[in-house]
Parts: structure tokens; sequence; C-alpha cells
């Protein structure tokens, strides 16, 4: 159900730089039939789960969240490509607010996913909590990066390949992101949240 999601950091990945190699964009189309036969199979198991909300709606919020949390790491990439040749002390700077808004960009997309609830499909709670844990993991991934980008002095004859690889390993945890939701797709499979998240993220 998330695979479509992943398509979308793997692009980001390609746009800003991040990634090093290209991936398909295209995204799985919805049927018709698909919908119609999971969304009546969600209405009789899992609608009466406390803190649910439709599908579609679920997948509105969730895909509004999404883009917003992709929009703010790709203005601070770009913003990143530009700083660096400024300098030692711009590039620091600029890598500075990447992991930094990252970090908070994440805690609010947590945020988000929190105050959505859950989606009414079978599994949407499992789902929710597997989003919020890998998530969870890049927001730390993130704080550290910040932490140890501090400790390095811009004077230093070492700082730009210091400075390369703490953005490497980030790059890592940002690609790291997108290749769960293949997991996360196979583990809580649901056809009627794929169909939404897709029509959802697609939508223009």
């Amino acid at each position: 159900m998330m695979r479509v999601i992943a398509l979308l950091v793997a692009a980001i990945l390609v746009v800003s730089g991040c990634g090093d190699s290209s991936s398909d964009s295209s995204s799985p189309s919805p049927t018709s039939t698909t919908v119609a036969t999971t969304t009546t199979e969600a209405a009789t198991t899992t609608t009466t789960e406390a803190g649910t909300i439709p599908a579609k709606e679920w997948a509105n919020g969730f895909c509004s969240a999404f883009d917003s949390w992709l929009s703010a790491i790709n203005t601070s990439t770009d913003q990143l490509s530009t700083e660096l040749r400024a300098g030692p002390l711009a590039g620091k700077r600029s890598i500075a607010k990447l992991f930094n808004d990252a970090k908070s960009q994440t805690a609010m997309l947590i945020a988000s996913i929190d105050d959505l609830g859950k989606p009414q499909v079978e599994g949407g709670s499992d789902l929710v909590q597997a989003l919020r844990d890998e998530f969870s993991k890049f927001e730390e991934a993130s704080s550290s990066a910040a932490a140890d980008l501090e400790k390095l002095d811009p004077t230093s004859r070492t700082f730009v390949q210091d400075a390369r690889d703490l953005i490497s390993d980030f790059r890592e945890k940002f690609s790291a992101v997108g290749e769960s939701f293949d997991q996360i797709d196979k583990e809580h499979r649901s056809d009627e949240l794929q169909a939404a998240i897709t029509s959802a993220c697609f939508s223009d």
C-alpha cells in the first residue's frame, strides 16, 4: 500500500541530488474493481475500531502531510547545493539547516500521522505504528547528524571530507525511509488503501 510513497521518496532523491541512481517514477493505477471489492470488506471488519477514519480521508491527510515533508527537505537540499560553493563556513550553516529542518519537519509529520488516527482497513493500526517507527528513526538520525556536525571545525583540513561523510550517511538514512515502505507494503497490504493513496498523492 505504500509503494507509491516509496516512489515519491525515490523521485526526490534524484531531483534533489540526494541519490546516485534513478528510479521508476511511474505509479500503479488503481482499478475500480479493486476499490469496490475492498471497500465492502473494510466496512464489515474495521469500521468499529476506535479512532479510525475512512481510508480515503486518511490517505488525503497523510499525502498532504507527506508532501509538505518532502517539499521542505527538497528546499533545504537545493539550498545546500548552492551554499556549499560559498566556502566551509557557509557550507556548515547550510548542512546544519538541512539536518535541523529534516528533524523538525519529521517531528511535524509524525505529529500529523498521530492526529490523523488510523485508516479503516484491516491492520490499519499496525500500519500507522510501522510508519511512525520508520519516521522516528529518521528523526533520530537527523538529530544525531546535526549534533555530529556541530562538533566539526570548518577551518580544519579534514572538514570537507568529514562533512561529506555526514551528508552521505544522511542520504542513506533518507533513502532507507523510502525502502522501508516496500516492507510495510508486504506486511500490511490493503488494496483499498493502496488505491486511496495513489489517488490522493497523484491527484494532479
